[in-house]
């Protein structure tokens, strides 16, 4: 059984190998994801574990807004290399990102969508931070052939009317 405060800690060490560094390349992390998704042949296995793993993570008492947390998400996507990520749009109930460069999608033709970890990892990482339950759609996805991949943000009616009244 893995400890509770494994994955939080994973983010507290500056390095955590002390030859290699902590990259890993794309055809290793492909492998492994798109094994996964072979395995399980269902997106919403990939997605959920972006989200724990998101969750388990970063999650904090202390609150940040919507706006806070895609720029975070941004800094720590771009530091990891998991890509580039840029807003499309920010509004009070949804939000739209894209990604450009995805470690997972960028290059690979698969003609479906695949960047289900990532999705998973947006919106677990939203409600780490926030409080706010959200889902994340993939809309469009660079293994389609588009130029980059693109999220939709969105949460119920209910949760954002909290988030906005800073109940949550």
């Amino acid at each position: 059984m893995i400890r509770e405060d494994f994955f939080s800690e994973l983010w507290k060490r500056e390095r955590i190998r002390e030859h290699l560094g902590d990259l890993v390349g794309l055809r290793f992390h492909r492998g492994l994801v798109f094994s996964l998704k072979k395995i399980s042949r269902t997106a919403p296995f990939l997605y959920n574990a972006g989200r724990e793993f998101a969750l388990a993570s970063f999650k904090s008492e202390e609150r940040i807004s919507l706006q806070e947390a895609i720029r975070e998400i941004k800094e720590i996507f771009e530091k990891e290399k998991v890509g580039i990520v840029e807003i499309i749009e920010m509004g009070n109930e949804n939000c739209k990102i894209a990604v450009r460069e995805s470690a997972t999608a960028h290059g690979v033709r698969a003609g479906e969508r695949v960047c289900h970890f990532i999705a998973g990892f947006v919106a677990g990482y939203v409600e780490a931070r926030t409080g706010l339950e959200v889902d994340v759609r993939e809309t469009r996805c660079a293994a389609e052939g588009n130029e980059r991949c693109e999220f939709e943000i969105f949460g119920s009616e209910a949760s954002f009317a909290k988030f906005l009244a800073g109940e949550l």
